[in-house]
């Protein structure tokens, strides 16, 4: 299977698992679609994998279906992996790194002790911020700030996304470290 089909794959899933989750809070297509104040034809295309969700509209429908967003991303695909794609993404994380230590001029050993001090909450942040939005703590609840607005995101969520994003870049890693 090739990247391709395997995107498809995914974004079938994705769209199945929000079907699915729709149903069972008894919410109809048009229903979801104005809440998430997107067009109707939009969200049939997320539901039938026509189109790919961001991460902030993942989020926002798993707000708006008062779920964890890992029920929308529950997918078990077995991925084939040639070396030279394996060595391109390592070193599409090689570069990232890269650009976060080079935008972090000044890090050093005190500073790497206090980021691996911090909740992934706050280390998600570092992610976050090319993407415009951030989490953030009013009133002593944590939030999801987009350019969208302010929402209420889950505990289990952000360390979920954090675990998610530390797995992938480990899983990287070892499969080069192992080549």
């Amino acid at each position: 299977m090739n990247n391709k089909d395997e995107n498809i794959l995914i974004l079938e899933k994705i769209g199945n698992n929000i079907r699915k989750e729709r149903i069972a809070k008894n919410m109809s297509l048009k229903e979801l679609s104005q809440s998430l104040n997107m067009s109707y034809a939009t969200v049939q295309k997320y539901e039938i994998g026509k189109i790919e969700p961001s991460i902030i509209m993942i989020i926002d429908i798993a707000r708006v279906l008062n779920i964890n967003v890992s029920r929308l991303l529950k997918i078990d695909i077995e991925i084939d992996i040639s070396e030279s794609e394996l060595k391109s993404d390592i070193n599409y994380i090689k570069n990232i790194l890269e650009q976060i230590l080079i935008n972090n001029n000044n890090l050093n050993i005190t500073k790497y002790k206090e980021f691996v001090n911090k909740t992934s909450a706050e280390k998600l942040n570092y992610f976050f911020t090319p993407v415009n939005c951030e989490i953030i703590f009013i009133d002593n609840k944590i939030k999801l700030k987009t350019k969208n607005g302010i929402f209420d995101i889950k505990e289990s969520d952000i360390e979920f996304i954090y675990e998610e994003i530390k797995n992938f870049i480990e899983f990287k890693l070892l499969k080069y470290e192992n080549k």
